[in-house]
């Protein structure tokens, strides 16, 4: 059930790709700046802590009237709860994308192997300096695209992504909120408040 559920969280992603061009222009409502966390356990009293923190250092998150939100969605693995919740969460997420509500993610590798999947993560070279990246090292995270062989079986298809994310998993909000857990930082392809997003992963190099 846990690999039929990660098949149909990339097909959602993918899917949601659809409602990306018509969001890139930036028509439609801002609903605000917003963070998700996404994995399978975490500490959402520490979620709080941190959005607090990171409001304070960024007051400017206030947009469009609205204060900032920090989302926590428990999705991919180890997390709790029967296999239709699980849908019905990688569905609303997929909406979420699709309407341009989020700008930054903070999310488990299994999590972020799912986006990449989909095209929802805007590459590092799109916002980070080459000086930037460099400090990065290893720190930097790619992903193997997968395609589907005779048998309709997703199998590794030999080509990488660019660099789409880094490991945030040192900083101690994030071993706070996520217990240890390896987590990468991205932005979403259609995030209506880019420069903030930029700012906000800023905080991390």
């Amino acid at each position: 059930m846990k690999t039929k559920i990660t098949l149909a969280l990339i097909i959602i992603f993918g899917l949601s790709l659809l409602g990306l061009s018509s969001c890139l222009g930036g028509g439609g409502a801002n609903t605000g700046f917003q963070i998700v966390f996404l994995s399978g356990f975490m500490n959402e009293d520490e979620i709080n802590s941190y959005g607090e923190y990171l409001f304070d250092l960024m007051p400017e998150l206030h947009v469009a009237g609205r204060d900032p939100r920090f989302t926590p969605m428990l999705m991919g693995r180890n997390a709790m709860g029967d296999p239709q919740m699980a849908m019905g969460m990688a569905i609303r997420l997929s909406g979420m994308f699709a309407t341009a509500e989020v700008d930054v993610v903070l999310a488990s590798m299994d999590n972020a192997n799912n986006m990449a999947q989909g095209g929802s993560l805007m590459p590092l070279s799109n916002f980070l300096t080459e000086a930037e990246m460099r400090t990065l090292g290893d720190r930097i995270l790619t992903f193997e695209l997968l395609s589907y062989n005779q048998y309709d079986q997703q199998v590794p298809s030999g080509e990488i992504t660019p660099p789409l994310g880094f490991s945030v998993t040192d900083n101690e909000h994030i071993r706070a909120i996520f217990s240890g857990q390896e987590i990468g930082i991205f932005i979403i392809m259609n995030s209506r408040n880019l420069e903030l997003a930029k700012e906000v992963v800023r905080t991390f190099l």
